[in-house]
């Protein structure tokens, strides 16, 4: 209590003017918009945010949805839902933590102002700005879309960072390879300052950099000063920034590049990572049913088989019931020189009828659907002790795993198509598709990876077959058959394996 009231006045003193009855504030996207009026309202004696108001006026989203228990919307291109009750507003497959629970005043939900403010400040719009005097709050007061150019340099080739003040989409970037060491990147409806981003650079694969605004059309002309052997680029949702990799090409000669290519792609070892563990029971069914021990049980099966009949070696992440932290998977992946990278688990949902089998990759496009679901299968994180990585790998360390696993992501949706293939042959079941989401135990395996969920164990049924030996062992037949079909694809053409 002694904090609340604290807190209270701690408000009072800051937006002095909006306590004087004040029941409005105008938000503007930009400087020049127009902006909208937001209702606030005076709770406990400090401003609450309509943020039910704000979602279903500012969303980026047409089919945002508000009611009186809770409100989504996409801001800044993040998914932001609020529930009324909740002392929680989860963006994407995070949460952040209110001081105080969302309060329902009518059909709208409130959210303390100064709390909404820095929400908004430290998650979505970085250069947003309120003046409590003018009842103002701009979400991205710059005038350009383009802030900045970043370049990093590795070993094998460069990563140009374009950070932008909003999200942009895949089809309104186009990059192609002119002649004579150039490289094109034109970002339609952007807008940046051509003298701060013009570059030059004395080392590294870039020479230099050359801004064109053209209308609304923004273009860099990269001056590449070594040939590349490729280049490829994402958007990050979570920084808003577009990514293109330059790859330099081998410098090995004929027979020592179709060495490598041969053992990139023959696959002699194999990581199988059982979901879950120790501490971490995963989904629970509704018997009690832990979904780390049907899991270790699958991978353990598969293993055998993989062993057995192919000769394959395989490293297990567990091969008992233990804790290993999420980002220490991948990592025993790298670390084996692993060739592909399985994890193993079971969904669960709230609706107790959701059922099938789904696989998925890493990628940062996300679903609705799949963010739930990462977010559940992510929640491991508060099981550990060394948290703040996380931060960490959603920012600066996702474009450099990024950069390592974008080379593999046609052979992934081979491999998860492969699955889904073979589950639904095996054991009869729906397949609900090969989807795309943003779960920590893929991020940074270099090799092609995916994420299985083999069945629901949050339903009666399905839980009642999980349960059964001769069903995990059909599982583990479907893997084992799909990995077998990738295996035989991709080292068909390998002489001499």
């Amino acid at each position: 209590m002694v904090k609340k009231w604290r807190y209270t006045l701690l408000l009072a003193f800051i937006f002095p003017v909006l306590l004087q009855g004040r029941t409005t504030v105008n938000v503007k996207q930009t400087t020049l918009d127009p902006g909208v009026e937001i209702s606030v309202h005076e709770l406990y004696g400090y401003p609450w945010i309509s943020a039910s108001e704000f979602l279903l006026n500012l969303s980026e989203d047409p089919l945002s949805d508000t009611t009186s228990w809770a409100a989504n919307g996409r801001l800044g291109g993040h998914l932001v839902t609020i529930h009324g009750g909740s002392a929680f507003i989860h963006l994407d497959v995070s949460t952040y933590h209110l001081p105080a629970p969302v309060e329902r005043y009518g059909k709208e939900l409130l959210v303390p102002l100064y709390e909404w403010i820095r929400f908004l400040h430290t998650r979505i719009y970085p250069d947003l700005t309120f003046s409590p005097e003018r009842r103002t709050l701009i979400l991205e007061p710059e005038s350009y879309s383009i802030r900045d150019i970043v370049i990093q340099n590795f070993k094998n080739g460069s990563t140009l960072r374009i950070e932008t003040t909003r999200l942009f989409q895949e089809q309104d970037i186009n990059i192609w390879e002119g002649r004579n060491g150039w490289l094109y990147c034109t970002i339609y409806g952007a807008t940046g300052d051509t003298i701060q981003l013009n570059r030059t650079y004395d080392s590294g694969i870039l020479r230099g950099i050359i801004p064109i605004q053209s209308g609304e059309t923004f273009q860099l002309s990269i001056r590449l000063r070594n040939a590349i052997s490729g280049y490829d680029f994402y958007i990050d949702p979570e920084t808003r920034s577009i990514n293109i990799n330059l790859r330099k090409p081998s410098s090995l000669s004929a027979s020592e590049r179709t060495l490598e290519a041969s053992e990139k792609w023959l696959i002699d070892t194999i990581v199988l990572d059982a979901g879950h563990g120790g501490r971490d029971p995963g989904a629970l069914g509704a018997d009690g049913t832990r979904e780390k021990d049907i899991t270790l049980d699958i991978t353990l099966r598969l293993g055998r088989l993989l062993e057995r009949e192919l000769g394959t070696h395989v490293v297990y992440t567990r091969k008992t019931d233990v804790f290993i932290p999420l980002h220490q998977r991948p990592k025993i992946a790298n670390n084996a020189n692993g060739k592909l990278f399985i994890s193993i688990h079971c969904n669960s949902h709230d609706n107790r009828r959701a059922s099938g089998s789904e696989t998925f990759l890493l990628a940062p496009r996300l679903t609705e659907e799949a963010i739930k679901i990462a977010e559940t299968e992510n929640q491991v994180i508060r099981l550990e002790e060394n948290q703040e990585i996380y931060e960490k790998i959603t920012n600066e360390q996702y474009i450099l795993a990024a950069m390592a696993q974008s080379a593999f992501m046609k052979e992934s949706e081979d491999l998860a198509a492969l699955v889904e293939k073979n589950y639904i042959r095996n054991l009869k079941t729906t397949s609900r598709g090969v989807k795309q989401a943003g779960f920590y135990v893929l991020l940074g395996a270099s090799m092609p990876n995916i994420l299985t969920e083999v069945s629901f164990i949050s339903n009666k049924t399905e839980l009642q077959k999980l349960k059964r030996a001769s069903y995990r062992q059909k599982i583990a037949e479907s893997l084992f058959q799909a990995i077998k079909e990738f295996k035989d694809k991709y080292e068909k053409d390998i002489p001499n394996h």
